[in-house]
């Protein structure tokens, strides 16, 4: 297993670059660059990256992550990644659009904010406070969403 994780800020459009000086210094060409030879040469049998934003969400940042999206999509279909875990949104989510790649949204542990569901990509997805915990065996990585009560919300298996 291998875990990447990588600077999305920069590649986030709707940031107010006056506001964020340093977005500027980033050099994107070369994170994606390292992100595909990093992806290209493991020999992990599970490939997940980390990132602060999400590219699919049924949160109220809805279709304003495209230009993150536009940036990593091909890369993580390209190489099969098997999941990556995002913040940003402040609730719980389990996007599976078309493709290969599972999105997992956990931003709950602070406010909270509404969501909604894409009937078809969207496997779970609540406005309500709590965690995710992946737990992973040979083939299968079990996810379990959890709330601020320690009540299960949501399971189910990612099988390989």
């Amino acid at each position: 297993m291998i875990f990447i994780f990588i600077d999305t800020n920069a590649f986030d459009a709707t940031l107010n670059r006056k506001s964020h000086s340093d977005l500027e210094k980033q050099d994107t060409a070369s994170q994606l660059i390292w992100l595909e030879k990093t992806l290209a040469t493991t020999t992990a049998k599970w490939k997940i990256i980390v990132g602060h934003h999400p590219l699919f969400t049924t949160g109220v940042r809805r279709g304003k992550m495209l230009d993150v999206r536009k940036s990593f999509l091909p890369i993580f279909e390209k190489y099969k990644v098997d999941v990556y875990f995002a913040g940003h949104e402040h609730d719980l989510q389990h996007q599976k659009p078309t493709g290969f790649t599972h999105y997992l949204v956990s931003g709950a542990g602070s406010e909270i904010r509404p969501v909604t569901k894409d009937s078809i990509q969207t496997k779970f997805a609540i406005s309500d406070h709590g965690f995710m915990s992946v737990q992973q065996q040979q083939d299968t990585l079990k996810l379990q969403v959890i709330n601020y009560l320690g009540k299960e919300l949501y399971k189910t298996d990612i099988v390989k």
